[in-house]
């Protein structure tokens, strides 16, 4: 109980009041899209991306879980983005080599998740845990399988 309060604190609300932690979210976004572009471009990084990928979705989720706790708006974590973030890790983890697991989450990815980028006005705003987090969880997948 103790650690998930320390947590809650360590997220900034959007008055400004964590200077720290927005420092640390915005070192932490930059170097995740220089990482993420390294590994979509570089053949020496490529196969590090889905395991990247599988340790960054539980992070990015359980971050977005205790920012919409904190709003009460926990429930939209039930949403399809997170479902398909779970699976595409999911396949990832169990059966990446199954052609039929691969059509499933691609058509999945690149159809609905994808359109709920430009959909839903997600944009990279590098000290928005906010916004960061809605733009992983909606352009992760994509180039994530992109690379498999």
């Amino acid at each position: 109980r103790d650690l998930l309060d320390y947590m809650r604190s360590m997220i900034p609300t959007d008055a400004g009041d964590n200077k720290l932690a927005e420092r640390v979210i915005f070192t932490f976004a930059c170097l995740t899209v220089a990482l993420m572009w390294g590994m979509m471009t570089s053949e020496m990084l490529m196969p590090i991306m889905p395991w990247w990928f599988v340790v960054m979705v539980p992070i990015i989720i359980t971050f977005r879980f205790l920012q919409y706790q904190q709003r009460n708006h926990h429930y939209f974590i039930f949403d399809f983005c997170y479902f398909a973030n779970a699976f595409t890790a999911l396949y990832l983890l169990t059966n990446p080599s199954n052609p039929y697991f691969f059509a499933l989450m691609h058509s999945i990815v690149n159809g609905p998740v994808a359109w709920a980028t430009p959909l839903y006005r997600n944009s990279l705003v590098f000290h928005s845990l906010d916004r960061l987090c809605s733009l992983f969880i909606h352009f992760a997948p994509m180039c994530c399988l992109y690379v498999v």
